[in-house]
């Protein structure tokens, strides 16, 4: 099902030759993100979520490198970050830590999606997501990462 909703997104973005202009690429991010959330096991059980800014994204080619994000966070709130790739890239994994670079949490399954929690007082003020894309059997593909406050 997730793969279902995750398709027509990502079939406009892959078709452009480049990516498209920053407020109507932050809009289309927006909508995938929350698509996404919206097919995890946590949303289904009634959770609400809270996007935080705009959805950070890259555009890569094979054998890229990892990609670091930093996100600024209230430490006495609970958090869900959300990796995705598109339709042309094998998968995607993540790993989630502190500013000094303790360890949060990690999502490394076979898919396109990795989710991590990030809870209060876990990272102080600072998380700092890694966006490890995987093969992209296109020139370039889309990765992005996107921050949720939780709100239940």
């Amino acid at each position: 099902m997730r793969r279902l909703l995750t398709t027509a997104f990502f079939v406009a973005i892959a078709t452009l030759a480049a990516l498209p202009p920053a407020s109507a690429q932050d809009a289309s991010l927006v909508a995938k993100a929350r698509a996404i959330l919206a097919e995890t096991e946590t949303f289904k059980e009634k959770a609400t979520f809270r996007l935080v800014g705009q959805p950070k994204a890259i555009s890569f080619k094979n054998n890229d490198k990892e990609t670091e994000f930093l996100f600024t966070i209230d430490p006495k709130k609970d958090y869900r970050l959300l990796g995705y790739c598109d339709d042309y890239c094998d998968g995607v994994d993540m790993f989630a830590e502190t500013a000094n670079g303790d360890d949060i949490g990690k999502d490394q399954r076979d898919d396109s999606v990795s989710e991590i929690d990030v809870a209060p007082n876990a990272s102080g003020s600072k998380v700092k997501a890694i966006l490890y894309p995987g093969y992209c059997v296109r020139e370039t593909c889309i990765a992005a990462v996107a921050l949720f406050e939780v709100l239940q």
